[in-house]
This record gives C-alpha cells, sequence and structure tokens, in this order.
C-alpha cells in the first residue's frame, strides 16, 4: 500500500528493523511495553496460526517511521485484536497512523475478519474507522471494537 504527501509504503518488517520499531514503543510507552513488542516480534518470525502479524511505514528512503501489528484471538472465529500502532513523532499528522490502520484493517476483511477490537488512547483515531467505544478503562484507556459483519453469521 502506498499514500502520498508525505511518501509511505506499507510492508513486511525485515528482522533487522524489530529493534527500531520496540524503540518506538520505548520511547512512547516505556520498558515493559518495549519488552512486550520484542516478544510478540519473537512470535511472528516463529510464526503459527495466532501469531501476530506485523506491518512497517517506510519513507521513500524506506526508513521506518511506524509499525502496526494485529493477530486472531483465539476466543472466536472471525475475531481480531489491533496490538500496535505506532509512529515516529515527527511523522504523526501526516496519515502514516491512518495507512497503517487501512492497511491492517484490509487484511483482517480479507482473512474474514468480523470482528476487530482495540484497546487506545486514541478513540477519536479510531472511531473514524468505524470503531465504538465499549468501556473505559482508566488512565484515558479505551476498549473499542469495530463489527464487520453480523454476528449471526459466527
Amino acid at each position: 500500500m502506498q499514500i502520498s504527501e508525505p511518501y509511505v509504503h506499507i510492508r513486511k518488517p525485515h528482522y533487522h528493523e524489530m529493534a527500531q520499531c520496540c524503540k518506538l514503543v520505548r520511547d512512547n510507552w516505556g520498558d515493559e511495553a518495549a519488552d512486550r513488542c520484542r516478544e510478540q516480534f519473537i512470535v511472528y518470525w516463529q510464526g503459527g496460526k495466532y501469531a501476530p502479524i506485523f506491518a512497517v511505514a517506510v519513507d521513500a528512503e524506506d526508513n521506518v517511521i511506524g509499525f502496526c501489528a494485529y493477530h486472531r484471538t483465539m476466543l472466536m472465529k472471525g475475531a481480531y485484536d489491533l496490538i500496535w500502532i505506532v509512529v515516529e513523532a515527527g511523522q504523526q499528522g501526516k496519515n502514516v497512523g491512518k495507512a497503517l490502520t487501512d492497511w491492517r484493517l484490509g487484511e483482517i476483511d480479507e482473512h474474514g475478519g468480523q470482528m476487530i477490537q482495540c484497546v487506545t488512547q486514541k478513540p477519536d483515531f479510531f472511531a473514524k474507522f468505524g470503531f465504538f467505544k465499549l468501556h473505559h478503562l482508566g488512565n484515558e484507556w479505551y476498549l473499542m471494537i469495530k463489527l464487520l459483519t453480523n454476528a449471526v453469521e459466527m
């Protein structure tokens, strides 16, 4: 996927980019979150039915400027979780997060997704994609959900 202004390309990450992605997490949420990011990347590289799926946003020089991830839940068929979206501070407000979210939603739709949930501090951002708030978790965190198909079909 590619958008313009600025040029952004979404692709699968290379192994050596894991450290840069986890540094973005550390800069935003601290060491514990960065450790969780690293562990989830390791599971991604190992593969598996419920392994997270990662993508990076890169600029015209192929520098990572953000990344995202999602995974299938084990709770029910067709259910997915959005687990990471991080954009480099200097690239925020330039539609990089939108491109990453559009990529994830497209991937989930292609895989027959029926429901997507996320936990976020940016509910207004996700509301633009059709998510609605289910619960306020405290400390500005919200549980949000998006239904893609009729729940009866699950």
